[in-house]
């Protein structure tokens, strides 16, 4: 039984049932393992007591879930799992007595060497809870575990204390692979009551899809490579919206943008690959591949290339962006949704889509006379646009959200136009971002060939 340091009589342990009859004096059937594996009766209940790593038999009237006058319980049987993509669960912790009240009290511990065969142990598992905030509208904010100071509560006769956990996945312990049977991060929480005579422990699990394999056999891309493949943190598909605030005005003395009256909202979707390249996309399709038990979803860039019988097709676009190709943005200083990204767009002065090319009209066709294409931009402008994007370091009430920089990203937009007037036009705004699928692949359209120079 999970007892504490301190030894409970049996008659307090098994309060809080009536599967246990402890009423009968010698008649008892509640036995203690001796070493020889002999029965030894428990005849004074009150008396004797519950002692900790001791084996006892004990009768019970049907199906026993009982376990100790506290009871706890996971979203998941056998503690929490994280695993590679899950962000909170759940834990219920609930008073069985109906007669006496119980000061609970959840703490942390690092979990210890786990045995050969099993993942690596790579750290600890910072973790978060969520909990009433602050202000006065008294909304749940996730806030930071202390592993020693932990959390208190007094739970009244058959109350249940509900509590929601979080991984904080950006607090990960940088570690690097040594064996074949990956790496976890574990830890254990401890659920003790204040007398000391219940000691639960419930483990906690998380992974990460980042992998650091510098000491295998082989080394990179060595025999053991492809069981441990690269997985960016960032990996996926990524949709937001960007509110443009501020614009600058040419015919104005001021050269910095000014804010505007209403901002403008657009779409904005974001790839990011496998190994951390962020791609700009026009549009998306999610769609399902394969047999309806054993395939999966898969994104593509291009509606040319999605399966004739798949049975479920989602597309995503930006009215904003012409119809083009994934646009890859250069990140300055690493991979993922972090520090700076940029990406110049180039919008063709023959393009479709430019705003200036009219498909009828004779003067913005960019066409002579006889109605034949001008080899140059006459009446049409190629346009430029020059996109960056600066993104926030977590503000203070967001350290604690197992959501941000995992699944919530946000930032500063600017854009600088060429090509629309004489004058350079710059746009600033905010943008923010989710993700909504941990696709790491994208298929995307092989490229045009360049066109060849005539013959002579």
């Amino acid at each position: 039984f999970p007892v504490g340091r301190v030894s409970p009589p049996f008659a307090d342990w098994f309060e809080a049932t009536e599967k246990v009859d402890l009423s009968r004096a010698y008649d008892n059937e509640v036995y203690r393992v001796a070493a020889d594996g002999r029965g030894m009766p428990i005849v004074a209940p009150h008396r004797e007591k519950v002692e900790k790593g001791k084996a006892y038999w004990v009768k019970v009237t049907g199906a026993l879930d009982y376990e100790a006058p506290v009871a706890v319980s996971t979203d998941w049987s056998g503690g929490l799992d994280f695993g590679l993509n899950l962000r909170e669960l759940g834990m219920s912790i609930q008073n069985l007595s109906s007669t006496r009240s119980r000061t609970i009290r959840i703490t942390q511990q690092d979990s210890e060497n786990p045995p050969e065969g099993a993942p690596e142990l790579a750290g600890p598992v910072p973790l978060a809870y969520m909990a009433a905030g602050t202000n006065e509208e008294s909304q749940l904010v996730w806030m930071d575990f202390h592993p020693v100071l932990g959390l208190t509560r007094t739970l009244e006769p058959g109350e249940t204390w509900h509590l929601q956990w979080g991984v904080q996945r950006l607090l990960f312990a940088a570690y690097d692979i040594q064996g074949a049977n990956g790496a976890a991060y574990q830890s254990i929480l401890n659920i003790q009551d204040a007398e000391d005579t219940l000691h639960i422990q419930v483990p906690v699990i998380a992974e990460r899809g980042e992998i650091h394999r510098p000491n295998l056999p082989g080394g990179e891309g060595g025999p053991l490579s492809e069981a441990l493949e690269f997985h960016h943190p960032n990996e996926g598909l990524w949709v937001g919206e960007v509110n443009i605030t501020s614009i600058s005005c040419p015919s104005y003395a001021a050269t910095n943008p000014l804010p505007v009256r209403t901002p403008g909202t657009f779409r904005m979707l974001l790839h990011v690959g496998t190994n951390g390249a962020v791609q700009l996309l026009q549009r998306v399709y999610l769609a399902w591949e394969g047999p309806e038990t054993n395939g999966q979803y898969r994104l593509y860039a291009d509606e040319t290339l999605l399966p004739p019988d798949s049975p479920d097709v989602k597309r995503l676009s930006s009215a904003v962006f012409p119809l083009m190709r994934p646009l890859l943005l250069n990140n300055t200083t690493g991979t993922g949704l972090t520090n700076q990204l940029t990406g110049r767009l180039v919008l063709a002065f023959d393009d479709p889509t430019n705003p200036f090319l009219h498909r009828y009209h004779p003067m913005f066709d960019n066409k002579d006379d006889a109605f034949k294409p001008f080899a140059g931009a006459v009446e049409s402008r190629t346009v430029e646009r020059s996109i960056a994007l600066d993104f926030f370091d977590p503000a203070a009430d967001e350290l604690g959200s197992p959501f941000y920089g995992m699944n919530d990203a946000c930032g500063t937009y600017r854009e600088t136009l060429d090509g629309l007037r004489n004058e350079r036009i710059q746009v600033q705004g905010v943008f923010k971002l989710q993700r909504v699928a941990q696709i790491g692949e994208l298929a995307v359209s092989p490229a045009p060939a360049a066109p060849q120079p005539p013959t002579p």
